[in-house]
């Protein structure tokens, strides 16, 4: 689902949720290009989902 909007995840990683058993937190890093489709992605996994938390966006360095 990601990478139809141009997201390449970099890392992915789940830890169960301590209150709920049987759920997790999934925690990414993903690169983009297009900051209109990383926002447009976002907005899906929070309708798909539920609830998204973000913890930092940056810029890479790279050219």
């Amino acid at each position: 689902m990601l990478a139809d909007f141009g997201l390449n995840l970099s890392k992915i990683q789940s830890i169960p949720v301590m209150e709920k058993p049987w759920e997790y937190s999934f925690f990414i890093d993903a690169v983009f290009e297009n900051r209109e489709q990383y926002k447009s992605a976002m907005e899906q996994v929070k309708s798909d989902f539920g609830d998204l938390k973000i913890f930092g966006e940056y810029k890479s360095r790279k050219p």
